[in-house]
């Protein structure tokens, strides 16, 4: 199961170096970052998960995932959860949370206006 968090507002440069020490229980785990003016985004997986699955990043948006798509109601493109979320998002915005059904926990940084969903 994925750890994700997030960190607003913070000033400490050494923090993704602190917060990998204090997660990394498992020296096994996948880790991926974001950090940007203050912004710290990231996840810890395990280690036969793909990348695809639980985090992706484009030049607008990150996203990171934690559980199960288990249907999607409507025709979703992609080539794993984490693209096909995205995609969703763009197109619906927070309403992709209507037409995704699973027990999942996710959250998307808009890097272009500065939002968390």
């Amino acid at each position: 199961m994925a750890k994700i968090f997030c960190l607003l507002n913070n000033k400490n440069k050494n923090i993704q170096q602190r917060v990998e020490e204090s997660l990394n229980y498992n020296p096994g785990w996948q880790k991926r970052f974001f950090q940007s003016e203050g912004i710290l985004l990231g996840c810890f997986e395990l280690p036969f998960k793909h990348e695809s699955d639980f985090w992706r990043e484009d030049e607008d948006f990150v996203i990171a995932i934690d559980g199960e798509i288990m249907s999607w109601n409507g025709e979703v493109k992609g080539n794993s959860p984490a693209e096909k979320l995205l995609n969703m998002f763009k197109k619906k915005g927070d309403g992709l949370v209507n037409v995704v059904n699973g027990t999942f926990s996710i959250i998307i940084w808009d890097k272009k206006n500065r939002i968390f969903f």
